[in-house]
Protein backbone atom coordinates (compact mmCIF):
# COMPACT_ATOMS: atom_id res chain seq x y z
CA UNK A 1 0.00 0.00 0.00
CA UNK A 2 1.20 3.66 -0.79
CA UNK A 3 2.66 6.03 1.89
CA UNK A 4 -0.13 8.41 2.77
CA UNK A 5 1.04 12.21 3.18
CA UNK A 6 -1.32 14.82 4.69
CA UNK A 7 -0.91 18.67 4.58
CA UNK A 8 -1.85 20.64 7.65
CA UNK A 9 -2.84 24.67 7.44
CA UNK A 10 -0.53 26.85 9.51
CA UNK A 11 -1.98 27.05 13.37
CA UNK A 12 -2.13 30.64 14.77
CA UNK A 13 -2.28 29.27 18.43
CA UNK A 14 -0.75 25.60 18.17
CA UNK A 15 -2.06 24.92 21.94
CA UNK A 16 -5.77 25.40 21.04
CA UNK A 17 -5.19 23.13 17.59
CA UNK A 18 -7.72 20.26 17.71
CA UNK A 19 -6.80 18.11 14.73
CA UNK A 20 -8.80 14.92 13.43
CA UNK A 21 -7.81 12.96 10.46
CA UNK A 22 -11.09 11.46 9.04
CA UNK A 23 -9.99 8.25 6.88
CA UNK A 24 -12.13 6.38 5.13
CA UNK A 25 -13.31 2.73 6.38
CA UNK A 26 -11.01 0.86 3.80
CA UNK A 27 -8.21 2.57 4.43
CA UNK A 28 -4.96 0.89 5.02
CA UNK A 29 -7.68 -2.56 5.49
CA UNK A 30 -5.78 -5.70 5.27
CA UNK A 31 -7.04 -7.20 1.89
CA UNK A 32 -8.07 -4.10 0.32
CA UNK A 33 -8.77 -5.06 -3.56
CA UNK A 34 -6.09 -3.76 -5.86
CA UNK A 35 -7.83 -0.59 -7.64
CA UNK A 36 -10.06 0.29 -4.70
CA UNK A 37 -9.57 3.89 -4.48
CA UNK A 38 -8.84 5.37 -0.69
CA UNK A 39 -9.82 8.27 -0.07
CA UNK A 40 -9.36 10.70 3.06
CA UNK A 41 -9.48 14.18 3.80
CA UNK A 42 -7.77 15.66 7.26
CA UNK A 43 -9.80 18.75 9.22
CA UNK A 44 -8.39 21.38 11.12
CA UNK A 45 -9.82 23.35 14.11
CA UNK A 46 -8.47 26.16 16.47
CA UNK A 47 -9.54 29.46 17.96
CA UNK A 48 -7.86 32.95 17.69
CA UNK A 49 -7.59 35.05 20.88
CA UNK A 50 -9.84 33.02 22.43
CA UNK A 51 -12.79 32.39 19.57
CA UNK A 52 -12.93 29.42 17.72
CA UNK A 53 -12.35 29.63 13.68
CA UNK A 54 -14.41 27.84 11.16
CA UNK A 55 -12.93 24.73 10.25
CA UNK A 56 -9.86 24.28 7.51
CA UNK A 57 -10.31 20.81 5.43
CA UNK A 58 -6.83 19.42 3.20
CA UNK A 59 -6.33 19.17 -0.22
CA UNK A 60 -3.50 18.12 -1.46
CA UNK A 61 -2.50 21.13 -3.07
CA UNK A 62 -3.32 23.10 0.22
CA UNK A 63 -5.92 24.67 1.20
CA UNK A 64 -6.65 27.53 3.52
CA UNK A 65 -10.09 28.28 2.47
CA UNK A 66 -12.44 27.97 5.89
CA UNK A 67 -15.79 25.83 5.51
CA UNK A 68 -16.78 22.30 4.40
CA UNK A 69 -17.80 24.08 1.50
CA UNK A 70 -14.41 25.29 0.37
CA UNK A 71 -14.15 23.27 -2.45
CA UNK A 72 -10.75 21.49 -1.02
CA UNK A 73 -10.22 17.87 -2.14
CA UNK A 74 -9.46 14.28 -0.70
CA UNK A 75 -6.28 13.19 -0.83
CA UNK A 76 -6.57 9.57 -3.11
CA UNK A 77 -4.40 7.11 -4.03
CA UNK A 78 -5.14 3.79 -6.10
CA UNK A 79 -4.55 0.49 -4.01
CA UNK A 80 -1.69 -1.85 -5.91
CA UNK A 81 -2.15 -4.83 -6.85
CA UNK A 82 -0.49 -7.49 -4.42
CA UNK A 83 0.39 -10.78 -5.99
CA UNK A 84 0.29 -13.64 -3.89
CA UNK A 85 -0.97 -17.07 -4.11
CA UNK A 86 -0.28 -20.76 -2.36
CA UNK A 87 0.41 -24.22 -4.25
CA UNK A 88 0.11 -27.38 -2.00
CA UNK A 89 -0.71 -31.03 -2.29
CA UNK A 90 -4.04 -31.62 -1.41
CA UNK A 91 -5.86 -34.87 -0.15
CA UNK A 92 -3.77 -37.78 0.86
CA UNK A 93 -0.41 -36.74 1.77
CA UNK A 94 2.11 -38.21 0.21
CA UNK A 95 2.79 -40.48 -3.40
CA UNK A 96 0.07 -41.54 -5.23
CA UNK A 97 -0.20 -45.13 -6.16
CA UNK A 98 0.03 -46.50 -9.17
CA UNK A 99 -0.21 -49.42 -11.11
CA UNK A 100 1.50 -50.86 -14.71
CA UNK A 101 0.24 -49.65 -17.32
CA UNK A 102 -2.46 -47.59 -15.96
CA UNK A 103 -3.62 -44.81 -17.65
CA UNK A 104 -4.41 -41.24 -16.22
CA UNK A 105 -3.38 -41.61 -12.86
CA UNK A 106 -4.55 -37.96 -10.90
CA UNK A 107 -2.49 -36.20 -8.39
CA UNK A 108 -4.29 -33.21 -7.26
CA UNK A 109 -2.78 -30.24 -6.02
CA UNK A 110 -4.57 -26.82 -4.65
CA UNK A 111 -4.03 -22.99 -5.96
CA UNK A 112 -5.31 -20.24 -3.49
CA UNK A 113 -5.36 -16.74 -4.14
CA UNK A 114 -4.30 -14.81 -1.04
CA UNK A 115 -3.34 -11.71 -3.11
CA UNK A 116 -6.23 -8.75 -3.38
CA UNK A 117 -6.59 -9.44 -7.61
CA UNK A 118 -8.56 -11.66 -9.55
CA UNK A 119 -5.70 -13.46 -11.37
CA UNK A 120 -5.04 -16.21 -13.71
CA UNK A 121 -2.65 -18.62 -13.72
CA UNK A 122 -0.93 -20.74 -15.90
CA UNK A 123 0.22 -24.34 -15.11
CA UNK A 124 3.25 -26.76 -16.02
CA UNK A 125 4.45 -30.00 -15.28
CA UNK A 126 7.19 -32.05 -15.89
CA UNK A 127 9.14 -35.12 -14.49
CA UNK A 128 11.79 -35.03 -11.53
CA UNK A 129 14.73 -36.80 -12.99
CA UNK A 130 16.43 -37.02 -9.42
CA UNK A 131 15.85 -36.22 -5.93
CA UNK A 132 13.80 -37.18 -3.30
CA UNK A 133 10.04 -35.83 -2.98
CA UNK A 134 7.72 -36.47 0.28
CA UNK A 135 10.81 -39.12 1.47
CA UNK A 136 10.42 -41.20 -1.96
CA UNK A 137 13.33 -41.39 -4.04
CA UNK A 138 12.76 -40.77 -7.83
CA UNK A 139 13.60 -44.12 -9.77
CA UNK A 140 11.43 -43.92 -12.39
CA UNK A 141 9.58 -41.72 -15.29
CA UNK A 142 5.79 -41.00 -15.97
CA UNK A 143 4.80 -40.34 -19.28
CA UNK A 144 1.81 -38.36 -21.05
CA UNK A 145 2.20 -36.11 -18.10
CA UNK A 146 -0.88 -33.23 -18.22
CA UNK A 147 -2.01 -30.70 -15.84
CA UNK A 148 -5.47 -29.23 -15.59
CA UNK A 149 -7.36 -26.65 -13.49
CA UNK A 150 -10.48 -27.95 -12.20
CA UNK A 151 -12.32 -25.47 -14.11
CA UNK A 152 -16.05 -27.05 -13.47
CA UNK A 153 -15.86 -27.54 -9.52
CA UNK A 154 -16.56 -31.02 -9.96
CA UNK A 155 -13.52 -32.00 -7.80
CA UNK A 156 -12.31 -34.74 -9.87
CA UNK A 157 -10.61 -34.24 -13.03
CA UNK A 158 -12.55 -34.26 -16.47
CA UNK A 159 -12.70 -33.38 -20.31
CA UNK A 160 -14.35 -29.86 -19.25
CA UNK A 161 -11.50 -28.59 -17.29
CA UNK A 162 -8.83 -25.95 -18.83
CA UNK A 163 -5.30 -26.05 -19.17
CA UNK A 164 -4.65 -22.54 -17.07
CA UNK A 165 -6.54 -20.96 -13.94
CA UNK A 166 -8.80 -18.76 -15.50
CA UNK A 167 -10.08 -15.75 -13.45
CA UNK A 168 -9.30 -16.82 -10.02
CA UNK A 169 -10.61 -13.97 -7.40
CA UNK A 170 -8.85 -13.04 -4.22
CA UNK A 171 -9.32 -15.58 -1.09
CA UNK A 172 -10.80 -18.06 -3.49
CA UNK A 173 -8.79 -21.53 -4.41
CA UNK A 174 -8.95 -24.24 -6.83
CA UNK A 175 -7.71 -27.44 -7.57
CA UNK A 176 -5.15 -28.43 -9.73
CA UNK A 177 -4.93 -31.96 -11.60
CA UNK A 178 -1.75 -33.23 -12.77
CA UNK A 179 -2.50 -36.75 -15.10
CA UNK A 180 0.28 -39.07 -16.29
CA UNK A 181 0.07 -42.38 -17.69
CA UNK A 182 2.59 -45.45 -16.27
CA UNK A 183 4.33 -47.67 -18.54
CA UNK A 184 3.63 -51.21 -18.50
CA UNK A 185 7.48 -51.48 -17.84
CA UNK A 186 7.41 -50.29 -14.46
CA UNK A 187 7.86 -52.48 -11.62
CA UNK A 188 6.65 -52.92 -7.62
CA UNK A 189 8.34 -49.56 -6.04
CA UNK A 190 9.33 -47.61 -8.64
CA UNK A 191 8.87 -43.87 -7.95
CA UNK A 192 8.44 -41.05 -10.56
CA UNK A 193 7.88 -37.98 -8.78
CA UNK A 194 7.00 -35.12 -10.58
CA UNK A 195 6.69 -31.10 -10.18
CA UNK A 196 4.03 -28.50 -11.10
CA UNK A 197 4.19 -24.86 -11.83
CA UNK A 198 2.16 -22.34 -11.71
CA UNK A 199 2.92 -19.02 -13.30
CA UNK A 200 0.77 -16.05 -12.80
CA UNK A 201 -0.65 -13.72 -15.51
CA UNK A 202 -3.21 -11.07 -15.69
CA UNK A 203 -6.94 -11.99 -15.45
CA UNK A 204 -7.77 -11.90 -19.26
CA UNK A 205 -11.68 -12.38 -19.33
CA UNK A 206 -13.45 -15.50 -19.03
CA UNK A 207 -11.52 -18.34 -20.93
CA UNK A 208 -8.94 -15.86 -21.78
CA UNK A 209 -5.67 -16.51 -20.36
CA UNK A 210 -4.17 -13.06 -19.94
CA UNK A 211 -0.21 -11.66 -20.23
CA UNK A 212 2.69 -12.73 -17.72
CA UNK A 213 1.93 -10.68 -15.43
CA UNK A 214 5.51 -8.43 -14.79
CA UNK A 215 6.61 -6.67 -11.15
CA UNK A 216 6.72 -3.00 -10.96
CA UNK A 217 8.77 -2.98 -8.07
CA UNK A 218 11.72 -1.23 -9.71
CA UNK A 219 8.91 1.38 -11.17
CA UNK A 220 8.82 4.79 -9.31
CA UNK A 221 5.84 5.11 -7.28
CA UNK A 222 2.46 6.25 -8.05
CA UNK A 223 -0.84 7.34 -6.98
CA UNK A 224 -2.74 7.43 -10.25
CA UNK A 225 -2.33 3.80 -11.71
CA UNK A 226 -2.21 0.04 -10.15
CA UNK A 227 1.51 -1.47 -9.55
CA UNK A 228 2.24 -4.83 -9.22
CA UNK A 229 3.90 -6.41 -6.06
CA UNK A 230 4.98 -9.50 -6.27
CA UNK A 231 4.43 -10.89 -2.21
CA UNK A 232 4.25 -14.93 -3.03
CA UNK A 233 7.32 -16.89 -1.32
CA UNK A 234 8.27 -18.14 -4.97
CA UNK A 235 9.97 -21.16 -6.16
CA UNK A 236 13.62 -19.75 -5.77
CA UNK A 237 13.21 -16.41 -3.38
CA UNK A 238 10.19 -14.25 -2.19
CA UNK A 239 8.81 -12.57 -5.02
CA UNK A 240 9.14 -14.37 -8.31
CA UNK A 241 5.67 -14.51 -9.42
CA UNK A 242 5.46 -18.51 -9.69
CA UNK A 243 5.02 -21.39 -7.38
CA UNK A 244 6.36 -25.08 -7.89
CA UNK A 245 4.91 -27.46 -5.63
CA UNK A 246 5.90 -31.82 -6.20
CA UNK A 247 4.64 -35.35 -5.19
CA UNK A 248 5.34 -38.66 -7.03
CA UNK A 249 4.02 -41.44 -8.03
CA UNK A 250 4.83 -44.86 -6.40
CA UNK A 251 3.97 -47.93 -8.30
CA UNK A 252 1.84 -50.85 -6.78
CA UNK A 253 2.36 -54.18 -8.52
CA UNK A 254 2.27 -57.82 -8.11
CA UNK A 255 6.02 -59.49 -8.43
CA UNK A 256 5.85 -62.53 -9.15
CA UNK A 257 8.39 -65.50 -8.92
CA UNK A 258 7.48 -68.84 -10.20
CA UNK A 259 9.66 -71.84 -9.11
CA UNK A 260 9.03 -76.27 -10.48
CA UNK A 261 10.27 -78.70 -8.52
CA UNK A 262 10.43 -82.09 -9.76
CA UNK A 263 10.77 -85.22 -7.03
CA UNK A 264 11.31 -88.65 -8.42
CA UNK A 265 8.94 -90.81 -6.47
CA UNK A 266 8.70 -94.33 -7.77
CA UNK A 267 10.14 -96.61 -10.60
CA UNK A 268 8.47 -99.93 -12.40
CA UNK A 269 11.52 -102.14 -10.69
CA UNK A 270 12.84 -100.68 -7.64
CA UNK A 271 9.15 -98.86 -6.02
CA UNK A 272 10.19 -96.26 -3.31
CA UNK A 273 13.61 -97.12 -3.27
CA UNK A 274 16.49 -96.22 -4.85
CA UNK A 275 14.25 -95.25 -7.75
CA UNK A 276 15.69 -94.48 -10.91
CA UNK A 277 14.05 -91.76 -13.57
CA UNK A 278 13.64 -94.78 -16.66
CA UNK A 279 10.32 -95.02 -18.56
CA UNK A 280 7.67 -95.90 -16.36
CA UNK A 281 8.97 -94.05 -13.42
CA UNK A 282 6.39 -91.20 -11.52
CA UNK A 283 7.45 -87.65 -10.97
CA UNK A 284 5.67 -85.50 -8.78
CA UNK A 285 6.07 -81.58 -9.63
CA UNK A 286 5.38 -78.69 -7.51
CA UNK A 287 4.95 -75.35 -9.16
CA UNK A 288 5.19 -71.92 -6.60
CA UNK A 289 4.10 -68.76 -7.98
CA UNK A 290 4.90 -66.33 -4.93
CA UNK A 291 3.64 -62.44 -5.34
CA UNK A 292 6.25 -60.17 -3.20
CA UNK A 293 4.27 -57.21 -4.21
CA UNK A 294 2.11 -54.84 -3.04
CA UNK A 295 -0.29 -55.45 -5.17
CA UNK A 296 -2.81 -58.78 -5.65
CA UNK A 297 -1.81 -60.53 -9.24
CA UNK A 298 -5.34 -61.12 -10.71
CA UNK A 299 -6.21 -63.72 -13.80
CA UNK A 300 -3.12 -65.93 -12.96
CA UNK A 301 -2.90 -68.78 -15.93
CA UNK A 302 -0.11 -71.30 -15.57
CA UNK A 303 0.56 -73.58 -18.71
CA UNK A 304 3.03 -76.38 -18.63
CA UNK A 305 3.81 -78.52 -21.90
CA UNK A 306 4.02 -82.06 -21.36
CA UNK A 307 7.03 -83.43 -23.30
CA UNK A 308 7.69 -87.28 -23.06
CA UNK A 309 5.79 -87.67 -19.92
CA UNK A 310 1.81 -88.26 -19.35
CA UNK A 311 -0.01 -86.94 -16.32
CA UNK A 312 -0.94 -89.36 -13.85
CA UNK A 313 -4.98 -89.56 -13.45
CA UNK A 314 -7.30 -89.52 -10.62
CA UNK A 315 -4.16 -89.15 -8.17
CA UNK A 316 -6.11 -86.96 -6.24
CA UNK A 317 -9.41 -88.64 -5.53
CA UNK A 318 -10.79 -88.16 -8.65
CA UNK A 319 -8.68 -85.18 -9.82
CA UNK A 320 -5.46 -84.56 -11.79
CA UNK A 321 -4.10 -81.51 -9.98
CA UNK A 322 -4.43 -79.95 -6.45
CA UNK A 323 -4.04 -76.21 -5.92
CA UNK A 324 -2.78 -74.56 -2.53
CA UNK A 325 -3.58 -71.13 -2.34
CA UNK A 326 -2.49 -69.41 0.68
CA UNK A 327 -4.09 -72.49 2.84
CA UNK A 328 -6.60 -72.74 0.49
CA UNK A 329 -6.88 -76.15 -1.29
CA UNK A 330 -8.77 -77.39 -4.29
CA UNK A 331 -8.19 -79.79 -6.80
CA UNK A 332 -9.44 -80.18 -10.55
CA UNK A 333 -9.20 -82.19 -13.55
CA UNK A 334 -7.95 -82.72 -16.49
CA UNK A 335 -10.52 -82.28 -18.36
CA UNK A 336 -12.63 -79.41 -19.80
CA UNK A 337 -15.69 -79.51 -17.17
CA UNK A 338 -16.10 -76.04 -16.00
CA UNK A 339 -12.99 -75.88 -13.63
CA UNK A 340 -9.81 -73.93 -13.63
CA UNK A 341 -7.56 -77.25 -15.15
CA UNK A 342 -7.08 -78.52 -18.39
CA UNK A 343 -5.12 -80.72 -20.15
CA UNK A 344 -5.73 -80.06 -24.13
CA UNK A 345 -2.36 -81.19 -27.09
CA UNK A 346 -0.38 -82.12 -24.39
CA UNK A 347 -0.18 -78.80 -22.35
CA UNK A 348 -1.40 -78.77 -18.63
CA UNK A 349 -3.74 -75.23 -18.05
CA UNK A 350 -4.36 -74.35 -14.22
CA UNK A 351 -5.89 -70.93 -14.29
CA UNK A 352 -8.86 -69.44 -16.33
CA UNK A 353 -9.48 -65.63 -17.30
CA UNK A 354 -12.05 -63.80 -15.76
CA UNK A 355 -14.40 -64.65 -13.08
CA UNK A 356 -13.53 -67.55 -10.92
CA UNK A 357 -9.86 -67.43 -12.12
CA UNK A 358 -6.93 -67.78 -9.89
CA UNK A 359 -5.70 -64.97 -7.87
CA UNK A 360 -2.55 -64.43 -5.73
CA UNK A 361 -2.66 -61.47 -2.93
CA UNK A 362 0.58 -60.05 -2.10
CA UNK A 363 2.33 -61.15 0.26
CA UNK A 364 1.27 -64.85 -0.29
CA UNK A 365 1.79 -67.98 -2.73
CA UNK A 366 -0.02 -70.90 -4.25
CA UNK A 367 1.50 -73.79 -5.09
CA UNK A 368 0.06 -76.42 -7.77
CA UNK A 369 1.26 -80.34 -7.45
CA UNK A 370 0.66 -82.91 -9.74
CA UNK A 371 2.14 -86.37 -10.59
CA UNK A 372 3.34 -87.47 -14.25
CA UNK A 373 4.71 -90.87 -15.45
CA UNK A 374 7.72 -90.89 -17.74
CA UNK A 375 7.16 -92.16 -21.40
Amino acid sequence: MKGLTTSLGRCVRPGSMALVLLFSQQAFATGTAAGVTIANQAQVDYDVGGNAQELILSDPNGNSTPGLASGALATTFLVDNRVDFTLVEFGVAGATLVNPGQRAAVTTFELTNTGNSTQDYNLAVVNLVSGVVNGNTDTAEMSNLRVFADTDGTGTWTSDDKIFVDELVEDASILVFVVVDASISLVDADVGNIEVTATTHDAGGATTLGDLTTDDAASADSTTTVEVVFADDGAGSIGDGFEVAADGYLVSSATLEITKVATLISDPFNGTTNQKAIPGAVIEYVVTVANTGGEAATNVVITDVLTDITLLSDFFGSAEVEIDNAGAVSTCTEEADGDVCTLAGGTLTVGVPGPGGLDVAAGTSMTITFRVTIN
